[in-house]
């Protein structure tokens, strides 16, 4: 009995500008197809018996059922992550019922003109090795030529009817450009540490100077870096969530402040930071990027607004050795010796911080222009003499028990 044909028509490509992978089937299941007529929706992979969106599911979600989510949802999930998705047959006639078998009268997408049009693409992945890639190989001879920048590969049938499935393959395929977009943002932060240092140890340092300076890392401390390091909020919030008490919560941000001061990494812990030749500078400049977010998280968890200009310059005075008393004696001002910020608030004049800023950024900044690195790791105390290890434990701890004191909760 001859078989019986119906005409099968592709789904438009989910992909956007930031794309990095392209994953190519080879035309959409009857069930997507239906799906398509019923709901308009072009939802690949709609057979429940291909494990696509599992796949998806336990790689970017921890395996959550995503069966029922909407085609939305799916879509923005995959551009989240760095992935397009399309066939490489426009249409064909295919045996009515049937999704596995011979088609006729097979019409290719323009797989060329979508690379051409987004130039991101890095890695073009076939869902397996069968008519995709034959599909493919058939109608695009020259492409591979054609693009020698990108990456063309097969991956195992997500086809429930394949035994041989392995996700192994999925993931390191799929999270080359999560691995790809960490390692950019790493060296971003590297960049900006090494290029804060060479500028502040090639500048004329005077008070106003080294205070913009500091004031510059403090911004960058309490608002992170997008992609690598979380603002100080939301790095406060997800302790206080973990830790239901303030005072446990704060005692276990601290331990791990300290961790990160202490080891060879830096700020989220970058592996093997120190190996490379921009790392002590690099190293110098983020560990007082760790010790000012460590400060503003006390003062926030102690309930002090860390964006107000009082409480960001008493954060700077835990940097220094004898603290906001010292400091402030140093301008000239009147004051105790026990003193607390309720009171230093009440009495201390917008001028006068602005005074305070100045000999707290001078004590800590100017020593990166005296002699280079050597200097500077006799003598700041951020350093504390461990070249290898960033910054001395017990001079860490110092600081966070000063900004305990000094940043008393407040009733």
């Amino acid at each position: 009995m001859e078989k019986e044909y119906e005409y099968c028509e592709g789904f438009d490509p989910i992909i956007d500008e930031n794309s990095k992978i392209l994953i190519l089937g080879t035309l959409p299941s009857n069930e997507s197809i239906e799906n398509y007529k019923k709901t308009g929706n072009q939802d690949y992979y709609k057979d429940s018996r291909n494990r696509f969106w599992k796949v998806i599911s336990q790689l970017f979600l921890d395996g959550k059922d995503i069966k029922t989510e909407s085609y939305e949802y799916k879509k923005e999930l995959l551009l989240n992550n760095y992935i397009a998705l399309w066939d490489v047959l426009k249409s064909a006639d295919r045996p009515k019922g049937k999704s596995k078998d011979d088609f006729k009268n097979p019409t290719s997408n323009d797989i060329k003109s979508i690379l051409e049009k987004y130039p991101n693409i890095s890695y073009v992945y076939f869902n397996g090795k069968g008519k995709a890639l034959n599909y493919f190989n058939k109608f695009n001879h020259d492409i591979y030529i054609e693009f020698p920048q990108i990456t063309f590969a097969w991956l195992y049938s997500t086809s429930g009817n394949n035994g041989n499935f392995k996700i192994e393959q999925w993931e390191n395929a799929l999270k080359i450009c999560e691995k790809e977009v960490v390692t950019n943002n790493n060296n971003e932060v590297i960049s900006y540490f090494k290029n804060l240092y060479d500028e502040i140890k090639n500048t004329s340092i005077n008070e106003q100077k080294a205070s913009e300076y500091l004031q510059q890392l403090c911004e960058k401390a309490i608002n992170g870096f997008p992609g690598f390091s979380d603002s100080v909020d939301k790095l406060v919030n997800d302790y206080l969530k973990e830790y239901k008490n303030p005072e446990v919560a704060l005692k276990e941000l601290i331990k791990n402040q300290v961790i990160k001061c202490t080891t060879s990494g830096f700020i989220t812990g970058c592996p093997g930071l120190l190996a490379i030749p921009i790392a002590l500078p690099a190293n110098i400049c983020s560990v007082l990027y760790i010790q000012l977010r460590m400060i503003a998280a006390i003062a926030k968890i102690r309930g002090y607004d860390i964006y107000s200009d009082q409480v960001q310059t008493f954060v700077f005075s835990c940097l220094v050795k004898g603290g906001i008393i010292d400091v402030v004696k140093d301008t000239g001002i009147k004051i105790g010796n026990k003193v607390s910020y309720s009171i230093l608030k009440k009495h201390i004049s917008g001028k006068m911080l602005t005074a305070i800023n100045k000999k707290i950024g001078t004590r800590v900044i100017t020593k990166f222009g005296e002699k280079g690195i050597i200097n500077l790791v006799k003598i700041l105390p951020l350093v504390g003499g461990v070249i290898g290890g960033g910054i001395d434990y017990l001079y860490t701890k110092d600081i966070a028990n000063n900004a305990c004191k000094l940043f008393t909760k407040i009733k």
